[in-house]
């Protein structure tokens, strides 16, 4: 066995710094009234140091020492690294942040790749708050360092991400020439060019103090020390890539700065597009958002609207959930309304820009269903119309919402494009051509232009995607960057520690709980479900001895659509009590939220509480809404949603596929897909011999189902888990709670759920959503179909098989969204005759 005992070594090797016999070299620290002298040994330094032992390779020893000369660093942070090097150990702890960003730099200049690596570390990790409120000051210390990256590449993915932080920020004006064009030479710089150069200029200005504010009372010679200034940074601006509008309102008051080779061809490239030009054209920065008309600050405001943000709460672009995919741009697809409604229609929520002629007035609106032809509205309470005025400024930023939602969209033919209302927003035939737009407040609660009828310069329709959707597009806010790029972040606990957090996750380490979510970590008493669900009935079945529990969140409107959730096998239909509540929520009380204890699972009580074959499931479905809400003809005038997880995914495919109930739009499965659902019925015997046969009480029922990660969300487990247990033993005095299904008993019907589950979920005739929880394990059926486009697939990471428990908020959010995609539209009633 070999023994690694490096303390001890480490202890030794430290004693040498203190003998002072040895010594054979000399370091001079510091300057002027605060140098000291250290001693070293050459053979350790050599050692330790590339840098030091190049060094000493060039230096001649006089009166048989080495003598070296370290102006530029602090004594203190000497000593601290000369003591690293001799034993390895550093003390940081106790260090102020300041002190310990001077002991990088020393580390680096040293080459001490792996000290340095080590604070970078530590700081990422253990004073991420600081590094936010001082992060200018922490950018340009780690341009000093050569060679460690961590802290350098996590400050320029921040800079990039959100420019305005270093921009904006006090120091932002006592950069240096140098710092700045290393800002410039950034390729993922997500701000206008033209925003760049402005604080380019306002950097300039700054840097004498005898220039004048304002240029227009400049002489030559301003012009001519503002050049000089900015002379380094001119050929990093992507001056190409500069509208004429913002060309002339910002770049050519100080035209006398630009070389004027650059400002010719600069005219030439305006004034007469493809003319040969001299100048170097670099290409644009690698922004993913494309627009003419608007810019990402734009962007960030209205996904705000669309979310109700306000104030505090207002997106960046960096944070902004959903992506602006362009669909039309008028100038470049034609202004017809025609063109919009072949490339618009069917294309889920959109946002509709549009720059009015003459006065540059930047309204729009947004649409959160679809544009589709036809004669009637869509209902909505969530469009809005909206309008930047005539500056185009974010602060003059306003919406307008609904007043009358059953007016919010208006159905027409392909003679029209984008309406809101009927009079509100309105664009018809070709939309630049003189009074084929016009606004007239009436449906929404304001109006949004006082220019009435109109034509348009330009327009552009974006689809609004949301980032959930797309794998890896997650973006990434400032304020949580730096413990991201740290492997040494760990989960600061606050009191009591469950099992849970301690062990973490065998799907994948969850994320850091918010201090929010460290109270009562330790409380695992039951929830009331009467806080989720208002009504509760027990439905009896005709002509049967069954009663299956039923829950439900009613909507607006007596025709509300219907919501439906299926809940898995061993579980009942509470598991759905955050998500459908949350989903009632989104949905502004628009759709009824319903759920039910399948046969044998919670409260239901049924003649046969075993027979769990898919036809037995699936009838039970139908038998239960028939008759709580009033029987099939109901049901016909009210749109239906299935949700199902696991078995219940099953459950809601048979009957979506075999159309056993009317008016099925959309379908939705949970965690299920038929080729690993077969596979993972081969360990579920061993998984039911394993767990606990009882527990002394609910409360140990809730800590059992949280600590195996059976549910991982504590709320979700309180609310939940008691109603898959029932009480035994009160007639003697030693009660426990065991599982309420009996799981076991069902297996002769374990294949027969997911046996054709994919071609079922393929056929059914409405709008399909497949969500996983993790990553996405889709069988070839699936894999080819999706492909196809044939279903919508969602990955909600860091969850487990229970997502919609796990993480009710991303689940719900999922829901809402697919839903408001697919939304069946609201058309006017058919005139009867009698």
């Amino acid at each position: 066995m070999t023994s690694k005992l490096f303390s001890a070594l480490s202890r030794d090797i430290g004693h040498i710094l203190d003998d002072t016999e040895k010594f054979d070299v000399k370091i001079e620290v510091g300057e002027k009234s605060n140098i000291v002298c250290f001693q070293a040994h050459s053979l350790i330094l050599k050692s330790r140091s590339e840098s030091l032992k190049n060094e000493l390779a060039e230096c001649e020893k006089v009166d048989g020492k080495f003598s070296l000369r370290k102006a530029k660093m602090e004594p203190k942070v000497f000593e601290a690294v000369l003591k690293y090097i001799y034993n390895a150990t550093i003390e940081l702890e106790d260090q102020e942040v300041p002190r310990l960003l001077d002991t990088l730099v020393v580390a680096d200049e040293l080459l001490l790749h792996e000290l340095a690596d080590h604070i970078e570390e530590y700081l990422l990790a253990h004073e991420n708050e600081w590094l936010q409120k001082n992060f200018t000051s922490v950018w340009r210390r780690s341009q000093t360092t050569q060679f460690n990256t961590k802290l350098k590449s996590c400050c320029q993915q921040v800079i990039c991400a959100n420019p305005n932080c270093l921009f904006k920020s006090d120091d932002f004006l006592e950069l240096d020439s140098n710092l700045l064009v290393s800002i410039l030479k950034l390729e993922n710089l997500k701000m206008d060019e033209v925003e760049i150069w402005s604080h380019v200029v306002r950097w300039g200005i700054a840097q004498d103090p005898t220039l004048p504010k304002a240029c227009e009372c400049w002489s030559r010679d301003d012009y001519l020390k503002l050049e000089k200034i900015l002379r380094p940074s001119v050929e990093h601006i992507r001056w190409f890539h500069i509208s004429p509008i913002d060309f002339f309102d910002k770049v050519w008051p100080y035209k006398d700065t630009l070389p004027p080779k650059l400002l010719d061809d600069l005219i030439r490239n305006h004034f007469k597009p493809g003319t040969p030009l001299t100048s170097i054209v670099l290409p644009p920065r690698m922004v993913t958002f494309d627009s003419t008309v608007i810019k990402i600050e734009h962007v960030a405001r209205i996904a705000s609207w669309i979310d109700r943000k306000e104030d505090a709460d207002l997106y960046t672009y960096d944070n902004t959930p959903y992506d602006f995919k362009l669909l039309i741009r008028g100038s470049r697809d034609g202004f017809d309304a025609d063109t919009f409604h072949t490339k618009c229609d069917d294309q889920g929520a959109t946002v509709v820009v549009l720059k009015i002629r003459d006065s540059g007035e930047l309204i729009g609106g947004y649409n959160p269903i679809r544009w589709v032809t036809g004669n009637g509205h869509l209902i909505t309470e969530e469009s809005f119309i909206f309008s930047f005025g005539l500056t185009g400024k974010i602060e003059a930023g306003k919406t307008s919402r609904p007043q009358r939602t059953s007016c919010a969209i208006p159905l027409n033919d392909r003679n029209h494009g984008p309406c809101f209302g009927d009079k509100d927003l309105w664009m018809t035939n070709n939309f630049n051509e003189d009074r084929n737009c016009w606004c007239q407040q009436d449906d929404y609660a304001d109006s949004i232009t006082s220019t009435y009828k109109f034509c348009v310069d330009e327009y552009e329709v974006f689809q609004v995607v949301s980032k959930q959707v797309v794998k890896g597009a997650e973006s990434v806010p400032q304020k949580s960057l730096f413990k991201e790029n740290s492997s040494l972040s760990k989960t600061i606990s606050m009191g009591d520690t469950s099992e849970e957090e301690e062990n973490g996750d065998s799907f994948g380490e969850l994320p850091p709980r918010t201090l929010a979510n460290t109270r009562d970590r330790s409380d695992c008493s039951p929830i009331p479900w009467e806080d989720f669900f208002p009504i509760s009935l027990d439905v009896d079945i005709p002509e049967t001895e069954d009663a299956f529990r039923t829950y439900e969140i009613p909507g607006n409107n007596p025709d509300s659509p219907i919501f439906v959730f299926h809940h898995g096998a061993g579980y009942s239909g509470l598991s759905f009590a955050l998500c459908a509540k949350r989903t009632h929520e989104l949905l502004k009380g628009s759709c009824c939220m319903f759920t039910y204890d399948c046969r044998g699972h919670g409260a239901t009580r049924t003649s046969d509480e075993t027979t769990w074959s898919l036809e037995r499931l699936s009838q039970d479905v139908v038998d239960v809404l028939t008759n709580y809400f009033g029987g099939m003809n109901s049901l016909k005038t009210r749109d239906i949603f299935l949700i199902g997880h696991s078995m219940g995914g099953s459950v809601v495919a048979e009957v979506a596929s075999k159309r056993l109930l009317p008016s099925v739009t959309c379908i939705a499965l949970l965690d299920v897909v038929e080729g690993y659902a077969v596979e993972a019925l081969a360990g579920m015997l061993s998984y039911l011999r394993t767990r606990p046969a009882d527990f002394d009480s609910l409360e140990r029922g809730i800590k059992w189902s949280v600590k195996s990660h059976t549910i991982r969300n504590r709320q979700s487990a309180r609310i939940s888990f008691p109603s898959t247990l029932r009480e035994v033993g009160h007639d003697t005095g030693k009660t426990k709670y065991v599982f309420r299904a009996d799981l076991a008993a069902s297996q002769p019907f374990w294949e027969g759920w997911f046996n054709g589950l994919s071609e079922k979920f393929l056929s059914a005739k409405a709008a399909k959503l497949l969500v996983l929880a993790g990553t996405d394990r889709l069988d070839t059926p699936l894999t080819i179909a999706q492909m196809q486009g044939k279903y919508q697939l969602l990955v909600i990471p860091e969850v487990g098989h229970q997502l919609h428990e796990d993480d009710p908020e991303k689940t719900a959010q999922a829901l809402t969204d697919f839903w408001k995609r697919n939304e069946r539209l609201i058309l006017p009633p058919r005139t009867l005759t009698i």
